[in-house]
């Protein structure tokens, strides 16, 4: 079942890049595509996976490339519940 679209945007306060994504969650999986504006002008194409892992972990992806270019691997983040004290 299709749920509604996401939106997320947020700044990456280190290197004054903005990033812009759009996306949907489905199937447990949320996906999203957009844009990365680097502080030079440089607009940097991205595409992230957030889905579940066995253990109720989560996993991140990134793939990214310059406007025009293939994107390729850019990070991967396991994500774990921690324990409550």
């Amino acid at each position: 079942m299709q749920r509604a679209c996401a939106a997320i945007a947020f700044l990456l306060a280190s290197t004054g890049a903005v990033g812009e994504f759009s996306g949907a969650f489905s199937a447990g999986v949320l996906e999203l595509t957009g844009e990365t504006h680097r502080a030079d002008g440089t607009r940097i194409q991205r595409r992230m996976t957030l889905a579940p892992e066995a253990g109720g972990g989560v996993v991140q992806t990134s793939l990214a490339g310059r406007e025009g270019a293939a994107l390729k691997p850019h990070y991967e983040l396991h994500y774990s519940r921690v324990a409550t004290p």
